[in-house]
């Protein structure tokens, strides 16, 4: 069992520094589309990004099933001594919630054409807590990812770590924002 949990966590981490990769390269791209570029490599990191998250997901679920029996034959929940690891589950469940939006949103488009029939108030703001969930799981997640590549000193990262988040994610609400309100003038 300790082999197959290490094999597990090895995967992850190749699933997470995947996934941060292909999130950033379609972050940047996708909000350079949303704005007015023309470049379709975009949803290609996208696909990329979704495979890497989906790889994540699964992991992270069968790592949260182990944790839960563990407590469960234990008989102690320590519920509230465990709080940042529920806010990290639960980011990453809302995560998945606002991405089927996303994927509804904009996958849904060919490559020539990118028109949706319509990008509205709703889901924009849908987009938005995209981007605010990602980043609260980005930020509780930061510590525990830095140890698991051996980086025992975590701290001075933690401020380069939060402003390249805070700038990528931004980048992608003033995206969204450009987009709604080029919709508001169709």
């Amino acid at each position: 069992m300790k082999k197959f949990n290490l094999a597990l966590r090895i995967m992850n981490i190749i699933a997470i520094v995947g996934m941060l990769v292909t999130f950033i390269v379609h972050t940047v791209l996708g909000s350079l589309k949303l704005m007015g570029a023309n470049d379709n490599l975009a949803r290609n990191f996208g696909y990329a990004s979704m495979a890497f998250v989906s790889l994540h997901m699964l992991i992270g679920t069968i790592l949260t099933i182990e944790t839960l029996h563990a407590r469960r034959k234990a008989g102690v929940g320590y519920f509230k001594e465990n709080m940042l690891f529920w806010a990290r589950r639960i980011s990453g469940f809302a995560i998945v919630v606002f991405l089927v939006f996303h994927l509804t949103i904009f996958a849904s488009s060919n490559a020539e054409n990118f028109r949706l029939e319509v990008f509205n108030a709703g889901r924009l703001a849908t987009q938005i807590m995209l981007v605010v969930t990602i980043f609260l799981h980005v930020v509780s997640n930061a510590r525990p990812t830095l140890i698991t590549f051996g980086i025992s000193k975590w701290k001075p990262y933690a401020a380069h770590i939060i402003t390249f988040t805070a700038i990528l994610l931004i980048l992608a609400a003033v995206a969204f924002g450009v987009y709604f309100l080029r919709w508001q003038q169709i």
